[in-house]
């Protein structure tokens, strides 16, 4: 009874979103090139044979670079798996190409209508399915399942909100998680949710956050530095930014360059999609700036607008102060604030946190960021840019953060080898 509410519920909201989707790809794009992939249309051909097949589902950028290392920890093992690596944005799909080639597939994940997944999952016949962090699909889960699949969650959480709404529940909470074998989570604050949610003590593992994994990350980028023609001007790098974020830090800039008028910023709106929206509104706006995607540099502009996948990291390695959006918006709740602190530089967010609420507690531990509203930019940064000092202060403790909460990637693969998953 559970499954037909839950199949009856997803078709009734994919009659209520198809129209939005249809008009953002019209207006932006957007699902342009995900949305017949996700019906199944042109879903890799898979033939493991008698190897075995590891299906690993991130939702979107952030999870796939972080899965990207255990990608090729299994292609690095003496009798490599195949592995299926799939996705639900077009950010996400890229991010799999780029940053896990050594995959043997890489695929969007169809829509979760059991006549779509289920001769799919039958077909390729996996032998572990690896879910990251919360993308809870349940007629996909239960089909692998019943196709002898090992279940694990890595890098496991569940929002509050979703909590509260699985414990209201219970009879979807247990349609939802009873195909899982084992949770490895990122915290005790999860582990004390999913219990209450009635998951068994055994199938429970913290072990950490592998998007704090930071051994991954790449090294400064000084060639990007030249590039940019950045000399000695500070630069602030304002990342994975959304509506209305863009809007605020202009006003915010325009200030701020009446007293520091070498400052430079990078911007880097989280969608691509929207590249062409940010650009509008900076010219709207009456302020200059460049396109990456056309060579711009800091010799004739001070903002150039990033618009490019994938350097994002590079951008915070080369910056003086970094910001991390989805911070100034509620409907967003946080992306990951800790990614500059791998490069000692000093981050600042926004009050709304609560899809990152760990991030948030252990930047508080650490000293390693700053909490700001829309009218304390100014002030912060004026502060951070005449005291140099504190500025490096933040960024040694965010080094500090980066040094002692590593290593989950290595206690997630030692985890699911102990549990016989690889």
């Amino acid at each position: 009874m559970t499954s037909f509410i839950y199949t009856v519920l997803l078709h009734l909201y994919a009659v209520c979103m198809l129209p939005k989707m249809v008009w953002e790809m019209v207006r932006t794009g957007k699902y342009r090139k995900s949305f017949l992939p996700r019906l199944g249309v042109g879903f890799p051909k898979i033939e493991k044979g008698e190897k075995k097949l590891i299906w690993i589902h991130a939702v979107s950028l952030g999870e796939t670079k972080a899965i990207a290392s255990l990608v090729k920890k299994l292609k690095r093992l003496p009798n490599p798996p195949l592995v299926l690596l799939t996705t639900l944005t077009e950010t996400g799909h890229i991010e799999g190409k780029k940053s896990a080639p050594e995959a043997d597939w890489h695929a969007f994940l169809p829509f979760d209508f059991p006549y779509l997944v289920s001769p799919l999952v039958k077909r390729v016949s996996p032998d572990v399915f690896l879910l990251m962090e919360t993308d809870f699909w349940p007629h996909l889960l239960h089909t692998a399942k019943k196709e002898g699949a090992t279940i694990s969650l890595l890098n496991g959480k569940i929002s509050e909100r979703s909590f509260k709404r699985f414990s209201s529940l219970s009879a979807f909470s247990r349609f939802f998680f009873s195909p899982f074998d084992h949770f490895f989570l990122q915290g005790p604050l999860y582990q004390k949710r999913f219990l209450s949610l009635g998951i068994p003590q055994e199938k429970l593992h913290i072990t950490g956050n592998i998007k704090l994994d930071f051994s991954q990350y790449p090294p400064p980028d000084e060639l990007l530095k030249e590039k940019l023609q950045l000399g000695t001007s500070p630069l602030l790098t304002l990342g994975s930014t959304h509506d209305p974020e863009e809007a605020i830090w202009i006003e915010a800039l325009k200030v701020l360059w009446k007293i520091f008028p070498d400052l430079k910023v990078l911007l880097v709106p989280r969608h691509p999609e929207r590249f062409s929206e940010v650009a509008d509104l900076l010219t709207s706006k009456e302020v200059s700036f460049g396109r990456f995607s056309e060579g711009a540099t800091f010799q004739d502009v001070n903002l150039l607008l990033v618009d490019a996948m994938g350097i994002l990291r590079s951008c915070y390695s080369i910056s003086t102060l970094t910001f991390v959006g989805g911070t100034f918006t509620e409907k967003v709740g946080g992306h990951n604030i800790l990614e500059p602190c791998f490069y000692g530089k000093p981050v600042l967010y926004g009050p709304y946190l609560h899809s990152q609420p760990d991030l948030y507690l252990l930047s508080e531990q650490y000293g390693a960021g700053i909490k700001i509203s829309p009218e304390e930019i100014v002030p912060t940064l004026k502060n951070l840019l005449e005291n140099p000092e504190k500025a490096r202060e933040l960024g040694e403790k965010g080094k500090e953060l980066a040094t002692k909460e590593g290593g989950a990637l290595d206690r997630t693969w030692e985890a699911l080898a102990v549990n016989r998953d690889v």
